[in-house]
């Protein structure tokens, strides 16, 4: 449905540009939920934002092409992106409490983005979405934002991105200010939308959850893609050496191995370092990794991991 060749994006600041995204390359299958994991920086959210046609104003293109069922977005008019967006794709974007007009109730402000939107205002349609996402649909119609929590207001937001029957539904971070609990709720309420064969992209930092809903997996390292797979292989066979790292640093409640992150810091993106992207924090080291980039190759961009 959805795929990436070759993406590079950079940030113009005074001085030297910023590489957020270095040769990017990744298809999101139909009906898969497909999640982005990786740290703070890594440009999860900056691939997100040029999907949508979203970028920031000091964001320039260096190269490459986002294929939507062959039709690159990047040379698309703004109109045609306004009609990609919400018509085929929604987002749900992190912190809910920003993302409602306090004057307005949640209904009226459901059924103006049908109209908005040229979509028919389907009122009983608002009412099943509300209800599929385990809220009262008389009250939450009814109701301003601030009368309802921050997880009514985030399952609300779900339903929402949903009023027009996207085929692709991206999620930003979607329980962040969340308790544990909601969270919880939430994706367990994102995992029955997935049955109904509905794309989704999910940035999150939680990889219990990418466990739990991901079918598919990429890990973002500095902007650079440096491991893809399904959740499974991720998760029981991580073989890039940050991907191990990434999981190591997931805390386990039940008392398993102890904690441990990656020592150091990611590289400067102004000045990116020859070689492997992860060798000044990699645990595995060794001179050839400084030399040359590794390609992504069956799955993974590392020397020591090529067949």
């Amino acid at each position: 449905m959805l795929s990436i060749r070759n993406l590079s994006i950079d940030y113009q600041l005074p001085g030297r540009p910023l590489s957020v995204l270095q040769d990017i390359s990744l298809d999101f299958p139909r009906g898969q939920v497909t999640a982005l994991i990786g740290e703070s920086g890594s440009g999860k959210t900056t691939l997100t934002s040029a999907i949508l046609g979203l970028l920031a104003s000091n964001a320039r293109v260096r190269g490459g092409q986002l294929l939507w069922k062959e039709e690159n977005l990047l040379e698309q008019s703004p109109e045609r992106l306004r009609q990609f967006r919400w018509r085929q794709a929604s987002v749900v974007f992190q912190a809910a409490q920003g993302a409602w007009n306090p004057s307005l109730t949640i209904g009226q402000q459901m059924l103006d983005t049908c109209v908005d939107h040229g979509f028919p205002a389907h009122e009983q349609r608002r009412q099943e979405l509300l209800t599929q996402v385990r809220l009262t649909p008389e009250r939450v119609i009814a109701a301003y934002p601030h009368q309802l929590s921050g997880g009514m207001r985030q399952r609300a937001l779900i339903a929402l991105s949903l009023m027009l029957e996207p085929e692709l539904l991206i999620l930003d971070e979607p329980t962040t200010a969340l308790d544990l609990i909601t969270q919880s709720y939430i994706f367990d309420i994102l995992a029955e939308i997935h049955q109904i064969g509905l794309t989704m992209i999910l940035v999150t930092h939680d990889l219990a959850a990418v466990a739990r809903l991901a079918t598919h997996v990429a890990v973002l390292y500095a902007g650079t893609v440096v491991e893809t797979g399904t959740a499974e292989e991720i998760f029981e066979n991580p073989r890039h050496p940050y991907t191990q790292v990434l999981i190591r640093s997931s805390p386990d409640v039940h008392g398993g191995e102890v904690v441990r992150g990656a020592e150091g810091l990611p590289p400067d993106l102004r000045n990116r370092p020859s070689g492997c992207i992860f060798a000044s924090r990699c645990p595995e080291v060794v001179e050839s990794c400084r030399a040359d980039s590794p390609p992504l190759e069956n799955g993974v961009a590392c020397w020591r991991r090529r067949p």
